[in-house]
């Protein structure tokens, strides 16, 4: 299963927030599940916050920048991208399979992380 994600525009997320006036019911419900997540992010629930740094000083490559990936419900903040050619070497942001690598480790954080959150 591939993770999938979305970007999705703040506006009315900002309009709910500073309207304190509007009704909760007037709020559309995709809006109003942003707004939820977004007030109640320390707490255990069904939603993770994932996040991948590309062109990361920190990704542990010699020279040059790589890429760092990670998902809060594994307990752990990032990850260096490893290479899937030689896993005991981080994948630097130059190598040309690197976008796969960055993909690879992705999925298998938000696969594990799908399995840490709460049901």
């Amino acid at each position: 299963m591939q993770p999938t994600c979305e970007v999705v525009s703040v506006a009315s997320v900002v309009l709910a927030v500073t309207q304190a006036e509007m009704p909760r019911s007037q709020i559309p419900v995709r809006i109003r599940g942003m707004y939820d997540v977004a007030y109640t992010w320390q707490q255990k629930g069904k939603v993770t916050k994932c996040s991948i740094y590309l062109e990361s000083a920190d990704a542990g490559t010699k020279s040059g920048t790589g890429a760092a990936v990670g998902c809060e419900a594994n307990g752990v903040s990032t990850l260096a991208v490893v290479s899937l050619a030689d896993p005991k070497r981080p994948s630097g942001s130059q190598d040309p399979k690197h976008l796969a690598d960055v993909l690879d480790m992705f999925k298998k954080q938000a696969e594990r992380a799908r399995g840490n959150i709460a049901k």
